[in-house]
């Protein structure tokens, strides 16, 4: 066995290069089956981050779309679930024009469904196959952008034809609408909708009907209350009981509304009162449960920021942990054996052999919230410090090929699940209500004096890193905390809250309203709060060096944001350094992007943070 090499932390040669990081590591964005198949909407840096529709029936996988079409949503800016399987044959959103188009796996051939006007985007969320009427339906969530503000989008729920191409109404009226399921008898469809100020995780309701081909009758709402409690991934079980999470206890738990009942009851899972099966829907088409027969289901929730996975036997709601081993591998898509707890691989997003060795185990860990800091002496890590976007969101504990290519390099890392994070109940989510951009950088300074105090990294060379939401944490960590650390990169993310309210997108138009101010707050304190919250106001503040990198096509932070920034920091003597990916929206999805942002951060934290 060699003896380890001696080199300075930061400074360690490592196996995962740039190029592995942005290029060969593919994204899994939607999972379907039908007919005993399996379809994976595979995003491929390589192809411009194109998504391709692969079909695998076997080990081997064989792309089933074409090259000209990129499966792709637009559908509330943040997309998802962009393609639906059933009977056989493939629904899809194509990214160019945003309609459905219908594909026959087996040959390849495309038919366009949609074809009404460039303004409006579909994503198809459930199909039907109704051989007695000899059609089939899509439902869909259609989303007009024919207006150009954000307050004039109009969404809506359809039911889209096969055969005729006729369009349906099913809900509108509210701002939003998600998750809608034909029953597996054809008889009900559910979904579920929202308005202003609302978002999906505080205030979306579900409602049920009767279908009855191309018309729904006896609309009913099961649960939700807006602004109070919230409902996400409606499902139906096979046997037609419609199942669903609810955070009406404090926390996201499941619940079963029988056949003939009005009122959902919740599943009585002794021990995971408090843990949460499922998440903020910022991306359509999430799931954490599948039922498997009438009388199981498999389901996977999160406490202190790791995922289980357990069984259920729905007879008298019993479970068992089945102890998958996922979260040491890296993103990869499985079949697992229920009868042995077997997993089989269908595809890895990397196959870089990663060595055990190499693999940095994550630690949960919790710290008080402080606001003085010690330096503490000695030869240690430079510390990354992580912020999630959202800010509801979360990040959790399974393996990141972005972790390691820096933990590999010899920094420390952590990522930080501020007051405001989901996956520790309602009550934590809420705390950032009238905090943002106070509570959570203070929380991500806490964590960094608690790491100093432990001895762990070097408080010399802190740095800090964020997109979107987490972006705006770093800009307001680097003005109120400007001692505490050595540098900052800000990731699309937002410096002037005011502009971010007024020029944002539909789907966020009103989150930060509850997230900046309090209930009943004046014009004159909301003027005020804009100004304090936003850091393109307080650039003089900032001492440390600072990167921003920004896709020019970003419709939810835009690029004016970063650009606005830079300004006021050289207006003030600062040098902060702005890149510009073309092309690029709300994140980098091209390969050359991909990899050029993870060169320009290494030589910022080279820089920063090493002093080379």
């Amino acid at each position: 066995m060699e003896s380890p090499i001696t080199a300075p932390f930061g400074q360690w040669k490592s196996p995962i290069t740039s190029t592995l990081l942005g290029a060969d590591d593919v994204q899994f964005e939607t999972i379907a089956t039908s007919n005993g198949k399996i379809y994976v909407v595979e995003c491929r840096p390589k192809e411009q981050g194109r998504g391709c529709i692969v079909e695998y029936s076997g080990p081997e996988g064989r792309d089933v779309l074409p090259t000209k079409y990129d499966s792709r949503t637009k559908v509330h800016e943040y997309g998802g679930a962009s393609m639906i399987a059933f009977n056989g044959q493939i629904v899809f959103t194509d990214r160019e024009t945003q309609d459905l188009h219908q594909l026959d796996p087996s040959t390849g051939h495309v038919e366009r469904i949609t074809n009404t006007d460039i303004a409006l985007r579909y994503v198809g969320t459930s199909g039907l196959a109704d051989e007695q009427a000899k059609c089939g339906w899509v439902l869909a969530i259609e989303e007009d952008h024919s207006k150009p503000l954000a307050s004039e989008i109009r969404n809506r729920l359809v039911a889209v034809n096969l055969q005729s191409k006729e369009i349906v109404n099913i809900a509108s009226g509210d701002d939003f609408y998600s998750a809608a399921q034909f029953s597996p008898d054809g008889s009900k469809v559910c979904w579920t909708q929202w308005s202003h100020p609302d978002m999906p995780w505080t205030g979306a309701r579900l409602y049920l009907a009767k279908w009855d081909n191309g018309k729904v009758t006896d609309v009913q709402l099961v649960a939700g209350v807006p602004e109070k409690e919230s409902v996400s991934q409606p499902r139906w079980g096979p046997d037609n009981t419609l199942y669903f999470t609810c955070d009406c206890s404090g926390y996201y738990q499941l619940y079963r509304l029988n056949a003939g009942s009005s009122k959902g009851q919740r599943l009585a899972l002794r021990g995971l009162e408090e843990v949460e099966f499922s998440q903020p829907d910022w991306r359509l088409g999430g799931c954490t449960f599948v039922s498997l027969t009438p009388t199981s289901m498999i389901a996977s929730y999160t406490k202190d920021a790791r995922w289980s996975f357990i069984l259920i036997d729905l007879t008298n709601d019993t479970w068992h942990d089945l102890n998958l081993p996922v979260e040491t591998s890296f993103n990869t898509a499985y079949i697992l054996d229920i009868t042995d707890t077997q997993l089989n691989t269908i595809k890895a997003a990397s196959d870089f052999p990663m060595p055990a060795s190499l693999v940095s185990r994550p630690e949960h860990i919790s710290f008080p919230r402080v606001h003085d800091y010690q330096a503490t002496s000695g030869t240690l890590p430079p510390l990354i410090v992580c912020l999630h976007g959202g800010p509801t969101s979360q990040t959790g504990t399974g393996l990141s090929t972005t972790d390691q290519y820096w933990t590999t390099r010899g920094y420390a890392v952590v990522w930080v699940n501020y007051g405001g994070s989901s996956g520790y109940g309602r009550a934590y989510r809420d705390e950032l209500n009238g905090q943002w951009g106070i509570l959570d950088t203070a929380d991500a300074a806490s964590c960094v004096s608690y790491l100093a105090s432990t001895g762990k990294v070097d408080p010399n060379g802190v740095g800090i890193r964020g997109g979107s939401a987490g972006g705006y944490i770093v800009l307001q960590a680097l003005c109120d905390y400007p001692n505490l650390f050595s540098g900052g990169n800000s990731l699309y993310g937002i410096s002037n809250v005011r502009a971010l309210c007024e020029h944002t997108h539909k789907f966020e138009s009103h989150y930060a309203f509850a997230l900046l101010f309090e209930p009943g707050a004046s014009e004159a304190e909301k003027e005020r709060i804009f100004k304090e919250r936003s850091p393109c106001f307080k650039a003089d503040k900032i001492t440390a060096p600072m990167l921003l990198l920004q896709g020019d096509e970003d419709m939810v932070v835009p690029l004016g944001q970063a650009e606005e920034m830079v300004e006021m920091m050289v207006k003030v003597g600062r040098h902060p350094k702005l890149v510009v990916f073309k092309g690029e929206g709300h994140g980098f999805r091209q390969a050359k992007n991909r990899i050029d942002a993870v060169e320009e951060e290494e030589k910022w934290w080279k820089k920063s943070l090493l002093k080379l």
